[in-house]
């Protein structure tokens, strides 16, 4: 997950070191306005999945060996781990240089972790009323 484009939060080198050791199980979760740098970054378009403010989604991790799956309408019972990731504002600002200066989002992300008894729950927005209530935040 990224929370903007600033050089010292979206590092070129990073990103492609991440795919280029975890291309078989990494998802990346971004804010709008970002997927078109990753896709020029060489990451498949299926392998993005970009957020407005406020917006959800759910991902599903399989056995280490399978690809995550992003949607914003099912879990898979089957999976290691689901997890459900919101994007939130948050006071800050995006830009790489001086002509695109606040042209994409930037937030924080709280991120629950979905058990088996909740997967029906997390379909809904939110995340209230979780039995195995797990939740995370970064921003």
């Amino acid at each position: 997950m990224r929370t903007d484009d600033i050089d010292d939060h979206l590092d070129y080198y990073t990103i492609m070191d991440l795919w280029k050791y975890h291309h078989r199980t990494i998802h990346f979760i971004v804010p709008m306005g970002l997927k078109q740098w990753f896709e020029a970054s060489k990451i498949p378009s299926d392998r993005i999945t970009e957020l407005d403010w406020w917006h959800e989604t759910l991902i599903s991790f399989g056995p280490s060996s399978e690809q995550p799956s992003s949607s914003s309408k099912a879990l898979s019972p089957e999976a290691a781990l689901n997890l459900k990731v919101a994007f939130t504002p948050a006071q800050h600002r995006s830009g790489r240089g001086l002509m695109d200066h606040m042209k994409t989002l930037w937030g924080s992300w709280c991120v629950g972790v979905v058990d088996q008894g909740d997967i029906k729950k997390a379909e809904q927005r939110g995340m209230k009323d979780w039995s195995g209530f797990k939740m995370f935040f970064g921003g």
